[in-house]
């Protein structure tokens, strides 16, 4: 075949060249640039694919930071309902408190009992019988003191009378000031949380 292509004319020889260049360039075309052109439409397609995927997640991410601040929201109101109910019983602090609005209030806290703890379904109340003496307006200033406590306390059983008898004597078992006048017995409830019990089922009958 090659010595038939030789005795051809030189013309004839290029139409041969130029036809196995053309045959040569297109399968070169057809198996590289077409596999490429394929490759660049599914790259296209997976790349158009995932800006729809990212443009439905793109409104999550305004909720999700939404939620985010409900979050911190919510965490923070929890962090107050527990200065106000606390998790724990937390009785020294209490304590602490009654005798600090007591010395800021000019009145002295003669007796401080602490009494049965009452278990309800959420909470649980912790009472403490409370006897003080002093000035009338120091003993109102504490228990004023006492309301606006973020913790909440709740007073009740509350009873006056003057440290002063009938005939302006002053008596009492403990030294009193020159201002001291009334005397007070009280019961000072504070609170805290607890996970409500679940209530046992009745026992089957047994046959």
């Amino acid at each position: 075949m090659l010595e038939r292509l030789n005795a051809q004319s030189t013309m004839v020889k290029l139409l041969v060249m130029l036809v196995i260049a053309g045959l040569i360039g297109g399968l070169g075309y057809y198996f590289v640039v077409m596999g490429m052109i394929d490759a660049n439409k599914l790259t296209a397609e997976t790349l158009d694919k995932k800006e729809k995927e990212n443009a439905e997640l793109r409104q999550f991410v305004t909720r999700l930071s939404d939620l985010d601040r409900q979050i911190t929201l919510l965490k923070a109101q929890m962090e107050a309902q527990k200065q106000v109910v606390p998790d724990e019983k937390n009785a020294d602090t209490f304590i602490i408190m009654l005798q600090e609005q007591a010395a800021n209030s000019g009145i002295n806290i003669r007796r401080l009992e602490a009494r049965p703890v009452a278990n309800r379904e959420y909470y649980t109340e912790v009472p403490f019988g409370l006897t003080l003496d002093g000035p009338y307006y120091g003993v109102m200033t504490f228990f004023d003191k006492l309301s606006g406590q973020t913790r909440i306390v709740n007073v009740s059983d509350l009873t006056m009378k003057s440290l002063a008898n009938k005939a302006g004597v002053v008596t009492s078992q403990f030294p009193v000031g020159p201002n001291d006048s009334v005397s007070v017995t009280a019961t000072a409830k504070t609170f805290f949380s607890r996970e409500a019990t679940a209530t046992p089922a009745p026992a089957g009958k047994t046959k």
